[in-house]
């Protein structure tokens, strides 16, 4: 993407506008970890196409952009801890939320949620 600074900054050369905007609002990495075989904790922003990617799952990006967003979406309103959906053969739990928003979930397959492994 090109921005009007990078055309300008052709014409007239470097400008410093004394701040970087990266400086003070770092990109944020969205945390996805496995706390046990099949079993995930992650950032409830985390992309559904990177959660696809890396957990291999199936979740539909078409009602929302991130698993909590995905989440919030089925329920039809701002979960709260312990809400949970099955979507594709998984189960994605409200681990953590405030009154506001999902903040962290856990997602694992339905046979692990059903053979009761849930290591805390």
């Amino acid at each position: 993407m090109i921005t009007m600074e990078d055309i300008l900054e052709e014409v007239v050369g470097e400008i410093d506008v004394g701040y970087d905007f990266d400086e003070y609002s770092p990109r944020k990495r969205h945390q996805l970890e496995e706390v046990s075989p099949g079993v995930y904790l992650m950032d409830s922003r985390v992309p559904i196409s990177e959660a696809n990617e890396v957990l291999g799952l199936s979740l539909s990006d078409r009602e929302a952009h991130t698993v909590g967003g995905l989440v919030t979406a089925r329920l039809r309103r701002i979960p709260v801890q312990g809400d949970n959906i099955e979507e594709a053969g998984f189960r994605i739990t409200v681990d953590e939320a405030s009154d506001r928003a999902v903040v962290r979930l856990r997602v694992e397959s339905v046979t692990v949620a059903l053979s009761g492994q849930h290591p805390r």
